[in-house]
């Protein structure tokens, strides 16, 4: 947890947790802790109790890049990892999905869409794939104007008409730079180039992937709106246990609809695409001034459309940062390099609209 100290704590009794972690440095008080409980504290913490000897898989869901290092401790433990923060593989990249093959350990994506994609594949060649379509809701603000997004407020951005999600990725999904995030996870998790990897709006979230085979013909995986879904299915792999989840009730399903991005609207789609096609260096720095634009966002501090003016800007710039990382160490200084200058440039009182 990051705050929630009592609540970890009380659920710690209820299981009989012996190893605990908090992110944060909230005060506890003598007898807070479970008896015969160790607390972790911080990141370094957590790349301690991730590669503790009776842990078999890693369910990693720290938001960002944050969480590079303990990733990196995880997988380098020999440990499985249930992958559902898509900013540490964007911004580790090659590096990370390295000491995947080297470790020999399963990297099972917990994103619903990456998830069907997995499913789907089922043990295909990846050269049997002509491309890979990676659904999306469209958002709230699908069909609206760039004049339209100048007026858009925190509270609507944060109504997504299908999921139930955090703030940062809510607004992600807004802006649909979770949609090129999640073009670049594709581009590491499975090897396809930029020409291989295209989106389409489907409104009502039930295909939330398809592929393309070599012949022309789609497979697609349809799955209700809930991520309970492909939590279990990573949980669980390479099994598929019964569960009392609902079935899709075809005769229900009376409109699919598909149609293209407006990515003259959205351009951080584009940004996404040229985050794969350029130099990794570009993804590490996209993500990082978005995630520093967005929680500037949240705190109202800049417009919903400064978010994604900015980050057309900053992509600019990008070409500065070529030819690096070459390690995790470095990644980790690149993306907080970033985002001082992100602050510095995009949001101080001195720099412009």
């Amino acid at each position: 947890a990051n705050n929630s100290c009592e609540l970890l704590f009380r659920q710690a009794r209820d299981f009989g947790v012996k190893h605990i972690g908090l992110g944060n440095e909230c005060k506890i008080a003598a007898g807070d802790l479970p008896a015969d409980a160790k607390l972790y504290r911080g990141i370094d913490g957590l790349s301690e109790i991730v590669s503790l000897a009776n842990v078999d898989m890693v369910v990693f869901a720290l938001f960002g890049a944050m969480g590079l290092k303990p990733l990196v401790a995880a997988i380098e433990a020999g440990k499985d990892i249930a992958f559902a923060t898509k900013e540490a593989l964007v911004a580790g990249g090659s590096l990370v999905m390295q000491l995947v093959r080297d470790n020999g350990v399963n990297f099972l994506p917990i994103d619903s869409e990456h998830n069907s994609i997995l499913r789907c594949l089922a043990g295909r060649e990846i050269n049997t794939i002509r491309r890979i379509i990676i659904t999306a809701s469209g958002g709230p603000f699908r069909g609206f104007t760039r004049e339209q997004l100048k007026d858009v407020t925190l509270d609507q951005a944060l109504k997504h008409p299908i999921w139930a999600m955090g703030r940062r990725i809510t607004v992600n999904s807004a802006t649909m730079m979770n949609k090129a995030l999640e073009m670049v996870e594709a581009h590491h998790l499975f090897g396809l180039s930029n020409r291989r990897l295209d989106v389409r709006i489907h409104p009502q979230g039930i295909f939330h992937a398809l592929i393309e085979l070599a012949d022309g013909t789609l497979l697609a995986h349809l799955g209700l709106a809930d991520m309970k879904l492909p939590i279990r299915f990573c949980l669980t792999y390479p099994d598929v246990p019964d569960s009392r989840n609902a079935p899709i009730r075809l005769d229900e399903l009376h409109s699919l609809t598909f149609e293209k991005p407006d990515e003259k609207v959205f351009t951080t789609l584009a940004l996404g695409r040229a985050a794969v096609d350029e130099d990794w260096s570009f993804s590490v720095a996209l993500n990082a001034v978005n995630e520093v634009l967005v929680e500037s966002f949240l705190a109202d501090k800049i417009p919903f459309i400064g978010i994604i003016e900015r980050l057309e800007r900053a992509a600019d710039g990008f070409s500065k940062y070529k030819c690096r990382p070459h390690t995790i160490d470095e990644v980790i200084a690149l993306d907080a390099e970033v985002r001082v200058s992100t602050a510095r440039d995009y949001l101080s009182p001195h720099s412009s609209d």
